[in-house]
């Protein structure tokens, strides 16, 4: 059912898929302009024609085999170019062939930048642009100068061309304006993607999937704020590790370690946040915040403890189990951070030299 209600992702076009959609693109607006040449007897535009369209061809097939580079649109640009200019100048300013000039130049830019073409490509085609746009300023400026065009006084060759020529700018730039924003779309969504990605690897552990030092300490630390600022918020501290979990790695190999800190993980998120809230501290080490009062936390502390103790990790057919100790304290409003995680350490500490597999409250170092 979930793939049903999946939505269809769009992937930006490939470069072979675009430099074929333009290959057929730039041949059948060559092919159509060819039956109007025909007609009108201008046949100097008509062997322009074929003779773009037979290049594209032939780039087409020798460029498509080879790496995947932007040889082929790159070819593509530069006869477009020609012809268009080559049209504009032969056949006058009213014909409209300036309009693939300028569309071809701002089509580029986008092509060129998503494809990754090379620095120097870039600057080859900028360069390019610049002098195209001049000499279109310099043919209009004949053409201002020198009105009386031959073929321009031919108003039904006039007509026919011109109008031909904006719809099939028209069509190029839809089509290519499409591709740039779907480009558009997918390249936000993966920026989206990787953003969320970065704040999850900044904000939880990577093995454990318990929250990072730094996500849990903001947490601790925004929670103490807000109880010296009046709030009825409560608040316990627990850190522990796991006990002699050097024993496990020479025993069994880090893998296996990192399969118990990965389960010891589970268990403890297996909690809601309003119940404890779970982070690697470091290594074996283990920072809980249990929002609640102290008895309830130092109860739910053993329960964890007893579910980590109670599991039973096996490897290469060995079966065993691990334990945890835990100092846990309660946080008032007249300590500091680091004095509560202070206190909880010395705890966790008196607990290791004490037995191990136990939870330490203060009252256990007045005994």
């Amino acid at each position: 059912m979930e793939e049903k209600n999946k939505k269809r992702e769009y992937k930006p076009i490939d470069l072979r898929t675009m430099e074929t959609l333009i290959c057929i693109m730039v041949i059948l607006m060559h092919f159509f302009t060819i039956f109007f040449y025909v007609h009108y007897r201008v046949y100097v535009m008509l062997v322009s024609n074929i003779i773009s369209i037979s290049a594209y061809i032939i780039l087409y097939l020798g460029l498509w085999r080879r790496n995947y580079d932007l040889s082929f649109i790159t070819h593509v640009y530069f006869i477009s170019q020609v012809h268009s200019l080559f049209g504009c100048a032969y056949l006058g300013w009213r014909f409209n062939y300036y309009m693939y000039c300028i569309s071809i130049i701002a089509i580029s830019v986008f092509v060129f930048y998503m494809y990754k073409g090379s620095g120097r490509l870039i600057k080859i085609v900028s360069l390019v642009n610049i002098g195209i746009l001049a000499v279109l300023g310099v043919i209009r400026y004949l053409d201002i100068k020198y009105p009386e065009h031959p073929y321009e006084k031919n108003e039904k060759l006039v007509e026919t061309v011109s109008t031909y020529n904006v719809f099939m700018c028209a069509i190029f730039i839809i089509v290519i304006t499409l591709i740039m924003i779907q480009s558009m779309v997918y390249n936000n969504k993966i920026m989206e993607q990787q953003a969320e990605m970065l704040e999850y690897m900044t904000n939880y552990d990577n093995l454990t999937k318990l929250k990072s030092r730094r996500n849990l300490e903001q947490y601790v630390r925004n929670y103490m704020y807000e109880m010296r600022n009046g709030s009825n918020n409560m608040l316990t501290l627990a850190l522990g590790d796991i006990d002699d979990f050097k024993h496990v790695n020479d025993t069994y190999g880090h893998q296996c370690g990192d399969e118990v800190l990965v389960k010891i993980g589970e268990l403890l998120n297996d909690n809601p946040a309003e119940v404890c809230n779970c982070g690697r501290w470091g290594g074996e080490e283990i920072l809980i915040a249990f929002p609640m009062d102290y008895e309830s936390s130092v109860s739910k502390l053993k329960e964890l403890c007893e579910a980590v103790a109670s599991y039973t990790f096996e490897h290469d057919g060995t079966k065993f189990n691990v334990t945890m100790t835990f100092g846990i304290v309660k946080a008032d409003t007249e300590m500091t951070y680091d004095e509560l995680l202070g206190c909880a350490d010395k705890l966790l500490y008196y607990g290791k030299t004490h037995g191990k597999n136990r939870v330490c409250i203060v009252d256990d170092l007045d005994n």
